[in-house]
């Protein structure tokens, strides 16, 4: 006659204990490709928006090489343009907004333009 030892309920414990542990690596791994996923869609991101505001300041030296006094629509130094940032050849819902700014007294002597992108 077999006596039954007190590890009778021992190794439901260990598989779900196992179980627990296999869905924590699991979920470990599940944030971990979304944190990276989310780090590629940034840096991917990141090229075109440098260029879109490199784009800003090319406009507003452009404009004002054709007029000096030149202070944006509305003539407060501030303005924003959409440029075409996905390189498709045409202003979409899409594409990047850039915010020029020029010197503060404005029309002034000599310009300060800059220019920034929020995406």
């Amino acid at each position: 006659m077999k006596i039954l030892s007190n590890r009778s309920g021992m190794v439901l414990g260990m598989s779900i204990v196992l179980a627990v542990l296999f869905a924590l690596v699991a979920y470990s791994n599940l944030l971990l490709a979304i944190s990276q996923a989310e780090q590629t869609r940034f840096f991917k991101a990141h090229p075109n928006a440098k260029y879109a505001a490199e784009a800003g300041v090319v406009i507003a030296r452009e404009r004002l090489m054709v007029n000096a006094n030149y202070c944006g629509p509305g003539g407060t130094g501030t303005w924003t343009q959409q440029v075409d940032s996905d390189g498709d050849g045409a202003i979409t819902a899409a594409d990047l907004n850039v915010q020029i700014t020029l010197s503060a007294p404005c029309p002034a002597a000599k310009h300060t333009i800059s220019s920034k992108v929020v995406y």
